[in-house]
């Protein structure tokens, strides 16, 4: 197999995430309709990373959608502690192909303390 194009697109780099319920976008889109990246190529992946969480707890959510069904599937989720640190690649591929491809975010309760810096890229590969 050999990779025609390698592309990668920064969805959140450092967002610092203070709201319950997910937030998808620098400015704190939480909509349905937030976030999206196009995720059309023969290989997609997700990479997620926090290194440093003042928040208990930071949730993340990976999620897809086609083009004939719309509505949101969930293709991974995790919870990250503030005793750990995490940079892990999610095949999304693996789960199916979508049209779209997007990553929230949430904490398990508000806090005014930071960082909870939350960061993740979608990687585009096209091979033959």
């Amino acid at each position: 197999m050999t990779i025609l194009t390698h592309g990668a697109v920064i969805i959140h780099d450092g967002l610092e995430p203070d709201s319950t319920s997910y937030v998808y976008t620098s400015g704190g889109g939480s909509a349905a309709t937030s976030g999206w990246y196009a995720a059309r190529a023969d290989h997609v992946a997700v990479q997620v990373c926090a290194a440093t969480l003042a928040a208990s707890h930071l949730i993340y959510r990976v999620e897809g959608r086609s083009n004939t069904y719309t509505r949101a599937a969930s293709i991974a989720c995790g919870d990250i502690t503030a005793t750990m640190a995490i940079d892990k690649v999610i095949d999304v591929t693996a789960v199916g192909y979508f049209k779209e491809i997007r990553v929230g975010c949430k904490v398990t309760a508000t806090t005014n303390a930071t960082p909870n810096a939350f960061h993740a890229g979608l990687i585009l590969v096209e091979a033959r």
